[in-house]
């Protein structure tokens, strides 16, 4: 199928927008369900989509598993939640609304022997809001989690805490059964008192603990020994930043957890656009625990099957380039004689979809970034900048050290202390970035060159010198097959 412009390497549906995926592994075979509403956007039209792949980069397009029926529980809408495979048969059990704009939210059920061909449950809903949990036509009681143990199977439910103010009533309510049928209440699994919503519940065992995700304004982790309560921040809480959402996840016969999220769109395909619902899929990430709370993320190693070619690095030599640097294999250095003056040079140019990894060393410097999309006078362009002393990874557009400040477009909170020598992995897809940051941390973002811009890379230093290691740069395959 066709992709939008905007992107080349990452799924997107040609028709709406992709919104909320569902992973499913089958017998090598992984299945992406997700959120579709096609033509004009509404949430009252929205669908479960259906995507599989072998590999994590080529998507195969599969006929809709779930689309709203009038006069039903889910006529304005079928929306989150979760798939399992029980007693020779797989089960959906999803949002389904029965008013416009989320209006009487229940939990829905469907049933299906192959994957494809899905039959709703005949008694659908198969649960309603019930106390202690709001029941009014617009409360929260969506997105459900089916998640098998010893006793049964738990469901976890986004619900709201009837009686408690808007702003702190979020919670995610647990139920249990022992048929995937007959539900009963078992406990609020979870209840932060900060917030209205915890959207896309996800929990999973990892690495001898229970990792609990949702999302509000990002995705968010949790952490128990038991799974049952006391729930701990990992460190850093969060996956990725609040444009990346809905993150839910899989084990594949590998043993790897796998997490996928969508990546936001720009409402006017602009850096100064607002943001909106839904957008792109996000590459798969692996999870892990670390030593303490620490969660770390990593690239899988699929995404290397989209390099074609290495691109040539040469240092620039133009009357642009600030500071004496010197290119040995896979490693440049910029030196500077003043520790309080900047450095930059532009070591190449790169096509629309393309991938860096290095190793900043950034003992003599505290501020150092890449530039990318840069004419050769600097006279537009984007940076992405690590600030050791501030603990921040900062997107930006325009030249850095131009006598105006660069427009900020995110800022990403690195966990501290922040070494000295940096790991950073980044795969450009055109409008969107994600980037790897030690093997421990993932980002992303959208950016939305315009004809101004151009297709220069290179380097540069705020004050004092500055060593890049290890460098690797990749033309990537933009003709994947969706």
């Amino acid at each position: 199928m066709n992709l939008k412009p905007e992107v080349l390497l990452h799924y997107s549906p040609k028709s709406g927008i992709f919104g909320d995926p569902i992973p499913f592994y089958w017998k090598g075979e992984y299945h992406l369900f997700y959120q579709n509403s096609p033509g004009v956007f509404s949430f009252n039209t929205m669908r479960w989509a259906h995507i599989v792949s072998k590999d994590l980069l080529h998507w195969e397009l599969l006929p809709d598993a779930l689309i709203p029926e009038p006069a039903s529980p889910d006529a304005y809408g079928c929306w989150t939640g979760s798939v399992i495979h029980w007693n020779n048969s797989f089960h959906i059990f999803y949002t389904g609304c029965a008013e416009p704009d989320g209006g009487r939210q229940t939990i829905c059920h469907a049933i299906s022997k192959d994957l494809i061909s899905w039959q709703k449950d005949p008694q659908n809903p198969i649960v309603i809001p019930f106390l202690p949990f709001s029941t009014g036509n617009y409360s929260a009681w969506r997105d459900p989690c089916i998640i098998e143990d010893k006793t049964g199977f738990r469901m976890l439910v986004t619900a709201e805490l009837e009686g408690k103010p808007r702003a702190f009533c979020g919670c995610i309510a647990e139920l249990h059964s022992s048929d995937l049928q007959n539900w009963s209440f078992d406990q609020i699994l979870y209840m932060p008192m900060d917030t209205s919503k915890l959207e896309c519940p996800d929990l999973f065992k990892l690495d001898g603990r229970w990792l609990l995700l949702f999302s509000n304004a990002g995705v968010e982790v949790r952490w128990s020994e038991n799974g049952l309560d006391q729930w701990k921040k990992t460190v850093p809480f969060y996956l990725d930043n609040f444009r990346y959402y809905a993150a839910k996840t899989l084990l594949d016969d590998k043993g790897r957890r796998l997490c996928f999220g969508f990546i936001s769109d720009r409402e006017t395909k602009n850096d100064i656009g607002p943001w909106k619902w839904g957008g792109i899929l996000a590459f798969p990430r692996q999870l892990s625990l670390g030593t303490g709370d620490e969660l770390c993320v990593s690239a899988i190693e699929e995404l290397k099957g989209m390099r074609k070619k290495p691109l040539n690095i040469e240092i620039e030599d133009s009357v642009y380039t600030v500071g004496k640097w010197q290119l040995l294999r896979n490693h440049i250095q910029g030196l500077s004689e003043d520790d309080q003056l900047g450095l930059t040079a532009l070591v190449g140019q790169h096509p629309e979809s393309w991938e860096v990894s290095l190793q900043f060393d950034l003992t003599q410097s505290s501020t150092a970034g890449i530039l990318f999309n840069c004419q050769k006078d600097y006279s537009s362009g984007y940076s992405l900048e690590i600030n050791k002393s501030q603990a921040e990874l900062t997107l930006s557009n325009f030249f850095p050290l131009a006598v105006s400040e660069p427009s900020q477009l995110q800022i990403f909170k690195l966990p501290e202390p922040i070494k000295n020598m940096v790991n950073v992995k980044i795969i450009f897809d055109h409008t969107c970035i994600e980037i790897y940051i030690n093997e421990t941390l993932g980002f992303s973002s959208r950016v939305y060159p315009s004809p101004s811009n151009g297709n220069w890379w290179g380097f540069y230093s705020k004050c004092g010198s500055i060593d890049v290691k290890n460098i690797e740069a990749w033309d990537l395959n933009s003709d994947l097959v969706f």
